[in-house]
């Protein structure tokens, strides 16, 4: 589906237009009443009696995909570029004016939803974030070699996933891991990796909630074994809670899932 929003619809000529309208209607079977016009004007645009007005061209273009309109018009007439004042004007305006901020997110979860939705099981990890994790380990009263070994590991899997962590790439690299005979390694990995997630979610939950969590006592067993990913609503009184946290709880949640899946194979 083509948003009018999203495209610069006032340099499309009305030949396009009409040639758009010829183009759903013969090739997807979409009919008059479909456009929410008659028959008669219908006949009277692809005649050339009536010009294509935006809101029925809008309502065409509802039927295409971007490809599919790339090669009617040889390009899709894109908006002028934003720039980063405009970022900025929009977020301002958001955090102002309710109705606004409904209208932004509505827009984001259309256009962007599946890409923000997928942000949910990525964290990007920090080099704050490890030497956090060792002044932790340390206050736990940890030896320095244990220290050591873990970080070590911790820092394998981070310089071959680029720092990111997710449970996609967290399975890609274990397995191949086990293929190539490192099943110690592949083992000790997720055990560190586990161990970096649990301090991580538990310093965050201390600090936004007063309460330390365990993403293992989050879900039934049965869901650990089939990495089942249940709704945001089914964590129940977290959902809350974990919004505020950096990463999401959500992304340490299922990374947690994946590594603790892992540590027991």
């Amino acid at each position: 589906m083509v948003g009018c929003e999203l495209i610069n619809i006032g340099n499309i000529k009305n030949e396009e237009r009409v040639k758009i309208i010829n183009y759903v209607m013969e090739a997807k079977g979409v009919r008059a009443r479909d456009l929410g016009v008659t028959i008669n004007l219908i006949s009277m645009v692809r005649s050339g009696r009536r010009r294509v007005t935006e809101d029925l061209l809008c309502r065409a273009l509802r039927f295409l995909s971007t490809e599919e309109l790339a090669r009617l018009l040889g390009q899709v007439p894109e908006l002028e570029p934003a720039s980063v004042n405009d970022i900025v004007r929009v977020v301002a305006r958001a955090r102002a004016d309710a109705n606004f901020r409904e209208l932004l997110l509505s827009y984001l979860d259309r256009y962007l939803g599946e890409y923000v939705r997928s942000m949910g099981t990525r964290w990007v990890v920090t080099e704050q974030d490890v030497e956090e994790f060792v002044k932790a380990k340390r206050l736990k009263g940890l030896s320095e070699k244990t220290i050591r070994d873990e970080v070590r590991y911790i820092r394998l899997a981070l310089s071959e996933l680029n720092w990111v962590l997710e449970p996609d790439g967290i399975r890609e690299y274990l397995a191949e891991l086990v293929n190539d005979g490192e099943r110690y390694v592949a083992r000790h990995v997720a055990v560190s990796l586990k161990s970096l997630l649990k301090q991580y979610l538990n310093q965050g939950t201390q600090h936004s909630t007063g309460y330390s969590t365990n993403p293992s006592q989050c879900t039934s067993p049965r869901l650990i074994i089939v990495l089942s990913y249940p709704a945001w609503s089914s964590l129940g009184q977290f959902g809350n809670n974990y919004r505020v946290l950096k990463p999401s709880f959500t992304s340490l949640y299922w990374l947690s899932v994946v590594l603790g899946q892992a540590s027991h194979s």
